[in-house]
């Protein structure tokens, strides 16, 4: 007879021969969720790093003088 087993984030059930211990929904919104901090991480670092790279050869230049 099949086991139902449990979805571990919204005690959904699954069958006994899924493989992950979540359910699709609850995966899915934990990749939307991490794909939404990797956007907020590339803005920040496509403001940051132009400046770092200003500075460090403005650094650079002074150096040489």
């Amino acid at each position: 007879m099949n086991e139902m087993k449990k979805c571990k984030t919204c005690t959904r059930d699954l069958p006994s021969s899924y493989k992950h211990n979540k359910c699709e929904s609850s995966r899915n919104k934990k990749i939307d969720g991490a794909k939404k901090i990797l956007k907020v991480v590339e803005r920040v670092g496509g403001v940051v790093a132009p400046v770092v790279v200003g500075m460090l050869l403005n650094k650079t230049k002074n150096k040489k003088k």
